[in-house]
């Protein structure tokens, strides 16, 4: 009976050892960072700057053309202060911000969605709390706390520019019937 109850006390203080040792050491070299985000009319926006570099790219503002520049590996983003388009490697790639990048006092303001796409990062949304968890590839962790600013307003309406963007994209894709006028009018050189 005794050699038992010493058994199991030298068990459960060896599995107390070995369960607290790796906790330890595991979460305290690996704790999420936390960047204070704003909730404007349902959009999250984040500091570029302070997300950015927590995601371990380089930030550079170029004041004169109101432009900022994030290096990402081997490859630059570009945003233009209140544009919505993003340029990858000074060629635009298609992705376009749902709202344009704002400056708000001093910092420069992105809208969150846009960062799973370009930064290659994991994102998961916890609307109960409004905070986002962003998972690098390198499995650090950011936590994005989105607090309500009513002082922020963002336009509603998509700019000209925007407009005449995705009527270009909409008469190009519209753009059959002059491939079936075409068809009709070359229809004596192909056989069937």
């Amino acid at each position: 009976m005794k050699k038992k109850l010493i058994m199991l006390i030298a068990i459960a203080a060896l599995l107390t050892q070995v369960t607290i040792l790796p906790a330890n050491t595991a979460f305290a070299n690996n704790k999420p960072i936390e960047i204070e985000g704003k909730l404007v009319n349902g959009r999250v926006l984040i500091p570029l700057r302070a997300f950015s570099e927590n995601m371990g790219s380089k930030v550079q503002w170029d004041n004169k053309e109101k432009m900022a520049y994030i290096q990402k590996e081997n490859k630059v983003i570009s945003l233009e202060l209140n544009g919505m388009i993003i340029s990858i490697d000074g060629l635009p790639n298609g992705y376009l911000l749902d709202v344009p990048m704002t400056m708000i006092g001093q910092t420069t303001y992105v809208p969150f969605s846009y960062m799973s796409s370009v930064m290659g990062a994991s994102v998961t949304w916890n609307n109960q709390i409004k905070q986002a968890k962003v998972m690098n590839k390198d499995n650090s962790i950011l936590l994005i706390n989105a607090k309500p600013d009513h002082s922020v307003t963002l336009p509603t309406a998509p700019s000209q520019k925007r407009l005449d963007q995705l009527y270009a994209k909409v008469n190009e894709a519209a753009n059959i019937t002059a491939y079936t006028q075409k068809r009709q009018q070359l229809t004596g050189y192909f056989t069937n």
